[in-house]
């Protein structure tokens, strides 16, 4: 057995407390580690805390920006209010003919926006900006001006203790109208840097907010005239500046049409002219309104051959003149003649004259007609402006079965230049010769023999005697029933000098003087002498016969009701006499307007009025006026123009309005056009692609267009000439002619299916492609009308916010 080792032993046991110590070492590491722990979480949280507090500075901060935005776009809606204001106060003015219009709504807009910055510059500086005139931008307001700036906006920052929450500075201020930079109408406040500082916890928090402020006009365009243009134009079929032609065909129109310039019907080589008008009443045909010498005429021209027909039936037509017209001048005239029929449903309203010029014409009228232009007693208006009834042609047929006819003026003799007003309403050629003065009283006691007309040296012989000589007398009239009756005036005769020769006509004391003379020499009262009534017949008896002395001048008045102011003449087996009164006919040829009637009590000076306006409107704004109120059912008389387009459209005229002869332009934007077509720049034209299977389309174009015959309808706009060759539903407006050139039936679509073609982007037949402009923009009275699919609608003045005014862009934060 072996001895043992105690001091091995002994140096195991020490091994065990060192251990010990080790585990202590760690201990005391861990622990250490534990507080640095700690002491890093706690840092940590309290470094949270101030992200916290910094954040919440910042947030602040931008919650003064907000309250900032609103106290300047609530004071921007003010001053949105008190420009919008200051423009309907100012909108209306008058020109020099004395028409109160609206001012062009474009414009309007401009002055619009132009006072809404002018109002905003004065109010972010306390007055103490504004737009020196003639300049449009400025830049870096001096220091001081600046200064108001950032006062006026500190003014919104409310609810925060001192020092808190401030404006410390505002850059540079810009203005802007419509300048050439690209910005219109509007303020830039550039820079405006907001600080916000809160103590918390003893600690101090800065935010530093800047963003420029920005207050732009928005973006609107306000109707000032409730419409900018009147649509009334959706209703009709034809809108022509110039000319309606019809010239070989047949064509039948069941809805309203205008023609600026004339209406023609004309039989050609390829056969008979007619234009059938159908309505139930309430289709106006117009015909008149540019600056052509022969506007506002209807004329219906036969040829050689074939007649003309002008057929009506429930329409309401409106003119300056209704003529047949002659296949040629003169006796060489062969023509088939013309038949005008306007049946007993139709209203024809005509200004000046109803003319049957040409052989064998016919004119048949029922209804009611109204040549309503009335001249009064004064002799410097021109018979343009009185109405009457004057048969120029061979063998002329006129019935008249109207249930009321009104002629408000008397016929006129062509001499040259000049024009001698008759005594009739109703007249026919040759009249002239009961108006001369018969030659036993052209110069009395003179030895040489005058007649009239005489040479124009016999006449100044005449006048230098009897200035020589106090016993030779000009028309002493003495014996003649006129003169015995009263009718003459003091000077008894008037001269007119025509190719050397000088006609001496009677001259009347005033246009109802002349009618009684009128009267008297075809009734034979009055002591008028049978000579003068044989002059008369002589005219109706054989210049309108045929080559065998049959086939006379035929006219027959029925027994309505008729208004006139001069006498009427009618015929009984081809003699001329005067229509009387009896008891189924109301006839006044006497009594009328005069000086002393009161408006109100006088019903040709009543109809002129209200009718001649009418005609104003409509052919300035294809506008039709109601006849009878719709609460009282009492007519309504247009005596005042702007006063009947406020009340029955709500609507004032636009300055231009009255003074331009072009419906195109009142209608149709004309520059967008010549800036860009619609549906006309490829090969053919698109068709819409509904409707079920119908030709539909919608074109616009800055040139002559001629409608495919395939086409069907829709909407066709062009500049110059359109060309009909088919049957048409729709509306066609053109700048120039519409030329129909086939038989065809032309009609109006429903308005509101018009207006849904102007207001609506529909897509074309196999296509995904879009129209660069929308169709709306073309049209005055839609361009400013936002519709519910229109992804670019404009801010409506009723529901615009400050939101759309005010904005701060470009932002930067800064924080401590």
């Amino acid at each position: 057995m072996g001895k043992i080792n105690k001091k091995s032993e002994k140096l195991k046991l020490n091994n065990q407390g060192s251990t010990f110590v080790l585990a202590l070492i760690v201990i005391t590491l861990i622990t250490t580690l534990a507080i640095a722990i700690l002491a890093a979480s706690a840092h940590n949280i309290a470094m949270k805390s101030v992200d916290r507090n910094s954040k919440a500075t910042f947030y602040t901060a931008e919650s003064v920006m907000d309250e900032i935005r609103a106290g300047v776009g609530l004071d921007s809606m003010g001053q949105l209010a008190v420009a919008y204001e200051s423009v309907l106060t100012s909108i209306v003015k008058e020109d020099a003919a004395g028409f109160s219009y609206i001012v062009d709504n474009d414009a309007a807009n401009e002055t619009f926006k132009s006072i809404f910055v002018e109002k905003m510059l004065g109010r972010i500086s306390d007055g103490n900006m504004m737009f020196p005139s003639g300049n449009e931008e400025y830049y870096n307001y001096a220091e001081a001006e600046r200064e108001y700036v950032r006062l006026y906006l500190q003014s919104f920052i409310q609810g925060y203790d001192s020092g808190m929450a401030s404006i410390t500075s505002v850059g540079n201020i810009e203005a802007y109208k419509n300048s050439t930079t690209g910005r219109t109408y509007m303020l830039i406040i550039r820079d405006v840097a907001v600080l916000y500082k809160e103590e918390k916890q003893g600690e101090t928090y800065f935010s530093n907010v800047t963003a420029d402020l920005e207050l732009q006009f928005p973006n609107m365009t306000v109707d000032f005239s409730t419409s900018n243009r009147l649509n009334d134009f959706v209703g009709f079929a034809m809108v022509a500046d110039d000319d309606l032609k019809i010239d070989g065909k047949a064509v039948t129109v069941k809805s309203s049409i205008y023609a600026g310039g004339r209406i023609s019907v004309t039989s050609g080589t390829t056969g008979v002219g007619r234009l059938n008008l159908m309505s139930d009443g309430t289709a106006n045909i117009i015909c008149g309104g540019n600056t052509d010498a022969e506007a506002g005429t209807i004329l219906v021209k036969g040829s050689a051959d074939l007649k003309a027909e002008l057929i009506a039936s429930g329409v309401n037509i409106w003119c300056t003149n209704l003529v047949t017209k002659p296949y040629a001048i003169g006796s060489s005239d062969s023509s088939a003649g013309s038949l005008i029929d306007i049946d007993e449903f139709c209203n024809t309203y005509v200004k000046d004259d109803l003319t049957i010029e040409g052989q064998d014409s016919v004119v048949n009228v029922d209804g009611n007609y109204y040549g309503y232009s009335y001249d009064g007693y004064d002799a410097s208006v021109s018979h343009a402006n009185s109405s009457a009834i004057i048969i120029n042609g061979k063998r002329a047929k006129l019935t008249i079965g109207t249930e009321k006819m009104i002629l408000g003026g008397h016929a006129y003799i062509e001499i040259g230049n000049e024009y001698y007003t008759t005594g009739e309403s109703l007249a026919f050629k040759g009249d002239q010769e009961i108006y001369l003065i018969p030659a036993s009283y052209l110069g009395t006691n003179y030895s040489s023999t005058v007649t009239n007309p005489m040479p124009a040296d016999i006449w100044e012989n005449l006048k230098a005697a009897a200035e020589a000589d106090s016993e030779i007398k000009i028309c002493d009239m003495d014996g003649f029933f006129a003169e015995e009756n009263g009718y003459l005036n003091d000077i008894p005769y008037t001269d007119v000098k025509i190719n050397g020769l000088v006609y001496l006509y009677l001259n009347f004391a005033d246009k109802e003087s002349a009618a009684k003379y009128v009267y008297d020499v075809a009734n034979g009262t009055n002591g008028a002498p049978a000579s003068l009534k044989n002059l008369l017949n002589r005219y109706t008896e054989s210049l309108f016969a045929d080559e065998s002395g049959t086939g006379h001048v035929v006219v027959d008045i029925g027994d309505g009701e008729i208004f006139t102011k001069g006498a009427l003449l009618k015929t009984s087996d081809g003699r001329a006499e005067t229509v009387n009164g009896s008891s189924s006919s109301t006839i006044d040829n006497w009594v009328g307007a005069n000086s002393s009637n009161s408006l109100g009590n006088d019903v040709f000076v009543l109809t002129s009025l209200d009718l001649s306006n009418r005609y104003e409107i409509f052919t300035h704004l294809l506008a039709d006026i109601p006849e009878y109120e719709t609460e009282t059912g009492r007519k309504y008389i247009v005596n005042d123009i702007d006063s009947a387009l406020w009340q029955k459209k709500n609507y004032l005229v636009n300055g231009n309005e009255f003074n331009t002869s072009s419906i195109f332009d009142i209608i149709i934007d004309r520059n967008m056009v010549e800036s860009k077509a619609y549906n006309s720049t490829g090969a053919y034209i698109q068709y819409i692609d509904e409707y079920g299977g119908c030709n539909y389309t919608k074109v616009i174009v800055n040139s002559n267009y001629t409608i495919p015959a395939e086409c069907t309808g829709g909407i066709v706009i062009a500049t110059g000439t359109v060309t009909v060759q088919s049957d048409f539903e729709g509306l066609i407006i053109a700048g120039k002619d519409i030329e129909v050139v086939n038989d065809a039936t032309i009609s109006a679509l429903p308005e509101v299916t018009i207006e849904m073609l102007i207001t609506t982007e529909v897509g074309f037949r196999n296509t995904d492609e879009t129209a660069e402009v929308s169709f709306r923009e073309y049209f005055y009275a839609y361009k400013h009308v936002a519709t519910d699919d229109d992804s670019r609608e404009e801010v409506k003045v009723e529901t615009v916010d400050y939101k759309d005014i005010v904005n701060f862009n470009n932002w930067r934060k800064y924080e401590d």
